[in-house]
């Protein structure tokens, strides 16, 4: 029994996609089964996948990102290899507890500045 399937690369930031990644199929075994790049929209289909294993999502610039075939979803999205804070929701009311994440290739220092 064979598998297909297939989804478009975003970047994390912006949501824009990401053409030319590097998509690499491995089975259970850590060989690599399959290499492809996604197309100019960052669309990518992978046909025929015969057994179990993981997929690497790749470009320079961007971390790899490694998932699970039977967990692929649709839309990867693609760090950037750059300073990136971001929230687990879009919008806060006054009062609320936020958490602030943050993803750097490099060491750093944050202040956070009351404004009341």
């Amino acid at each position: 029994m064979s598998f297909n399937y297939s989804g478009i690369v975003r970047c994390s930031e912006y949501c824009n996609s990401i053409p030319q990644v590097k998509i690499e199929v491995f089975n259970t075994m850590d060989n690599l089964v399959k290499t492809i790049f996604s197309d100019n929209l960052g669309n990518w289909k992978l046909d025929e996948i015969q057994e179990a294993g993981y997929v690497t999502f790749y470009k320079e610039g961007y971390l790899k990102k490694k998932l699970n075939l039977e967990k692929l979803p649709e839309i990867i999205r693609l760090l950037e290899e750059k300073l990136v804070g971001y929230q687990a929701k879009l919008w806060f009311k006054p009062g609320d507890v936020v958490s602030v994440f943050v993803n750097s290739t490099l060491p750093f220092k944050a202040r956070f500045i009351d404004m009341v």
